[in-house]
């Protein structure tokens, strides 16, 4: 199990007080939001459509603060933030960061 996958159980056992098969119907409902959202995230960064951009990074944002991982919701606002201004360059650094610290649980580790 990846760091990612245990801190998420985690803090929907302590934060919501959840049995065992409801915390795992909502890590397997974070992973598919997260996968679907940083995919689209990237499609619209390569259109260069900063709406979109803007639109997928706060949703990815939610997702990641609902799941307890503030430090990587920081790095989603940064894509939202900047994407709001029209940057769909400068993101790509944050997307990297997210991709490489959530690979493994998009992988079901």
């Amino acid at each position: 199990m990846s760091a990612v996958a245990g801190d998420i159980r985690k803090h929907f056992k302590s934060a919501f007080g959840l049995q065992d098969a409801a915390v795992e119907r909502l890590v397997e409902t974070s992973r598919t939001a997260l996968a679907q959202g940083l995919g689209a995230l990237r499609g619209a960064l390569d259109q260069s459509d900063a709406d979109g951009a803007s639109h997928w990074a706060h949703s990815i944002k939610g997702n990641l603060l609902n799941a307890g991982l503030a430090d990587l919701a920081a790095q989603a606002e940064d894509i939202e933030r900047r994407a709001m201004r029209g940057d769909t360059v400068t993101p790509c650094a944050n997307l990297l960061r997210l991709d490489e610290a959530l690979r493994p649980f998009l992988n079901g580790h």
